[in-house]
């Protein structure tokens, strides 16, 4: 948080660009608390970078940043706990099934093909490069 502060709106906006930084600065800007909330119960590697540091820059209060971020992770590592408890002793077996390994497989083949095309968005996109990289 006190990284985006400091950082300030010019810098987010290079690294999340221009158009990116103003869509996110009016979504989050209306419901902060929410954005923060959801941003803490997704589990890694969610961004959850790329939610805090434009509720930081527009200057939502810390105090209210860190305490809907505390209990948003609290309830994940709670359900998570509850999950463990309740089927803890399955996983194996769980892990074991046909279905959940085609699923396995189907999500794994989805993440390759989006992270495909941002690769490719990305590459296409004018500065998506670094400056050091030849052109």
């Amino acid at each position: 948080m006190f990284v985006s502060r400091k950082l300030g709106e010019n810098g987010i906006r290079r690294t999340a660009g221009d158009a990116h930084y103003e869509e996110l600065k009016k979504r989050i800007g209306r419901r902060s608390g929410i954005a923060v909330a959801v941003a803490g119960l997704a589990p890694p590697p969610f961004p959850f970078t790329a939610v805090i540091a434009p509720v930081s820059d527009i200057g939502y209060p810390i105090w209210k940043t860190v305490v809907a971020d505390f209990l948003s992770s609290s309830a994940r590592f709670a359900i998570l706990s509850f999950l463990a408890l309740r089927f803890g002793g399955q996983i194996p077996e769980i892990a074991k099934s046909p279905v959940f390994v085609w699923t396995m497989v189907a999500f794994i083949l989805i993440c390759l093909v989006a992270s495909g095309f941002y690769i490719v968005h990305w590459l296409r996109k004018p500065g998506g490069r670094s400056a050091a990289a030849p052109a």
